[in-house]
């Protein structure tokens, strides 16, 4: 049990880090795709304006044409228009790329749009030409007038401005979009921090609080055993591993009591032995103190009885042998 939770909690915390790297990863993607839709947007908006350069200087050499006449520089109308040219196929690839980055829904309309600015100024293009064609200076009057207030001023300026305004607002939805997705992502972010924070103090004061009580009553336990209570048992009641560990501990305090108390009864009988050989010994001892004094009781009466005949023996072969000496010596007188 103690081990699963041990996993468990590594199993947790892996899952927040996992969590955690798969917002990180998810929100540089969403940020790099966001910032390409928006470059994107940004250099179409920059298109249109070139666009709307290019096409404006053009109106105004073809203007010039028509006022100054045929020595207008024609080289500059040319480049003009291979400047729009490029700059509508350029416009139309990066409409495709858009729409398809994006979506039809979101691009509705800017395909449209280049089409229109595209037909506005081939029709601009094409009244141009039929001014310049007209020898009536009455109709050419009204002609350039009509195409200057009308086609120039409101239609392709009204077209001009459409395409903007849409590009604008894609970048401006682009941009609301990114800091929705920032303003997600920082709550999620900050949401999952706080999250991951309290669930793994939580984890963390249950982990060890499952691990410093069952090692604090185990400590006790060898405490009570080190003091010599070998009474002492450590309760049970916690994971099955620390309940294993108490049972094997409670077990030795169990053997331990045991063998102190046979220890003490094998004590208990040799001391009783100890002391039971030790009187006799004493008795022995006693007893043969008591022979002693007897023996030395005895030893003393027979010398005392021994002492007196022995002394009148002794007195009379003194006695004896003086006498006998005496005589070998008159006899060794006389006979000399």
């Amino acid at each position: 049990m103690y081990k699963k939770k041990i996993i468990l909690f590594a199993a947790f915390a892996f899952l927040i880090v996992i969590l955690a790297l798969s917002l990180t990863v998810w929100s540089t993607k969403f940020t790099a795709s966001n910032i390409a839709q928006v470059n994107m947007a940004n250099s179409l908006l920059t298109e249109h304006l070139k666009l709307s350069d290019h096409s404006y200087r053009l109106f105004k050499q073809i203007t010039d044409e028509i006022l100054l006449g045929k020595s207008a520089n024609q080289s500059i109308v040319r480049n003009k228009r291979a400047m729009i040219t490029e700059t509508l196929s350029r416009i139309r690839a990066l409409e495709i790329a858009q729409r398809e980055a994006l979506g039809p829904e979101k691009t509705k309309g800017s395909v449209e749009d280049t089409d229109n600015l595209e037909m506005a100024i081939n029709g601009i293009l094409k009244s141009f030409a039929e001014v310049l064609e007209m020898s009536d200076e009455q109709s050419r009057s009204q002609k350039i007038k009509f195409l200057l207030e009308e086609q120039i001023d409101n239609n392709f300026r009204d077209a001009i401005n459409l395409a903007l305004q849409r590009q604008s607002g894609l970048v401006d939805a682009l941009n609301a979009n990114i800091e929705n997705r920032h303003a997600l992502i920082y709550w999620s972010a900050l949401v999952l921090s706080l999250l991951a924070i309290f669930l793994t103090i939580l984890g963390s004061l249950a982990l060890i609080r499952n691990i410093t009580e069952p090692v604090d009553q185990l400590k006790k336990g060898a405490e009570a055993l080190s003091k010599g209570d070998l009474q002492y048992r450590v309760p049970l009641g916690f994971d099955a591993e620390f309940d294993a560990i108490a049972e094997s501990f409670n077990g030795m305090a169990h053997n331990l009591a045991e063998q102190k108390q046979l220890r003490d009864t094998l004590n208990q009988n040799l001391e009783y032995e100890v002391a039971k050989r030790t009187e006799e010994l004493v008795q022995l001892n006693q007893t043969l103190q008591h022979n002693d004094v007897s023996r030395r009781h005895f030893l003393a009466d027979i010398s005392h009885e021994l002492r007196t005949p022995l002394t009148i023996i002794r007195g009379e072969a003194q006695v004896a042998l003086r006498q006998k000496k005496l005589r070998i010596l008159t006899l060794l007188y006389v006979m000399h």
